[in-house]
């Protein structure tokens, strides 16, 4: 249980204060959830911090939409500019209270293997900045987390034109998601509850997107997380997994 509270007047100010016994404290809706993955000492407070605009960028000559990192999934939701691809994701969260709360970079941030946007994030090809100006896509932020856990996320970077596909399973609306998989030309995110993202690596290689062809390759995945329980089994897992991806595919090909 938290002790202290900081309200830093910075971005800057709130990376200086972070360590491993203190957290961000946003929309706090992962820190409030029961059984949270987040256990601080120190709460540093960054709703004051002006981080939920939501404005037009480029990056080297390429136009974006940059997200606030404390925008609500709400703030998303109602905004023209935002694509619709992003509003799917975020109406993955069923809950209208938590989507008023959760925000863009918390949800990035904690990286969760149910998240609700990183599928979709990675499949766009979304990058992520921090407090010091560094940017890197999503993808790298997830497979390195643990390496950028102590920085301060500021802002994500989404490609408004960006033509993604994506589907979520779980056993109820509000339910942990157990298979979310996200499309995006050759780009494809496969996340699998305890797993996390599983490697796609060969099927982005392939133009082949069978049913045959992603089914054997959802059979063949290496990683000794995907595991039989209380959501499915593994081989259950596995086929969601190869037929949604071989799915959404022949959807974009219409």
């Amino acid at each position: 249980m938290a002790e202290k509270l900081i309200v830093p007047r910075s971005a800057i100010a709130a990376s200086r204060y972070k360590n491993s016994e203190s957290a961000f404290l946003a929309g706090g809706t992962e820190i409030n959830r029961l059984n949270s993955y987040v256990d601080a000492k120190t709460l540093i407070s960054i709703g004051r911090l002006g981080l939920d605009t939501i404005n037009d960028a480029e990056i080297d000559g390429k136009p974006y939409l940059r997200i606030g990192a404390t925008a609500t999934f709400t703030d998303c939701i109602e905004n023209p500019k935002v694509p619709e691809y992003f509003k799917q994701a975020c109406h993955f969260m069923s809950s209208m209270v938590k989507r008023n709360m959760a925000t863009v970079g918390g949800n990035v941030a904690i990286a969760r293997d149910d998240s609700y946007l990183i599928p979709t994030l990675v499949a766009s090809g979304a990058l992520v900045e921090f407090s010091n100006e560094k940017i890197i896509t999503v993808k790298e932020y997830y497979l390195r987390h643990f390496r950028h856990a102590n920085k301060l996320i500021v802002a994500i970077y989404i490609d408004p034109s960006a033509k993604v596909r994506s589907k979520r399973y779980s056993n109820t609306a509000s339910g942990h998601a157990y298979v979310t998989v996200a499309v995006c030309e050759k780009n494809v995110a496969v996340q699998i509850k305890g797993a996390g993202l599983v490697d796609t690596s060969r099927l982005e290689a392939s133009s082949d997107r069978s049913e045959a062809f992603c089914l054997e390759w959802a059979e063949k995945v290496k990683n000794k997380n995907i595991k039989s329980d209380m959501f499915g089994s593994e081989s259950y897992k596995r086929y969601l997994a190869g037929v949604t991806v071989s799915m959404l595919c022949k959807e974009g090909a219409r």
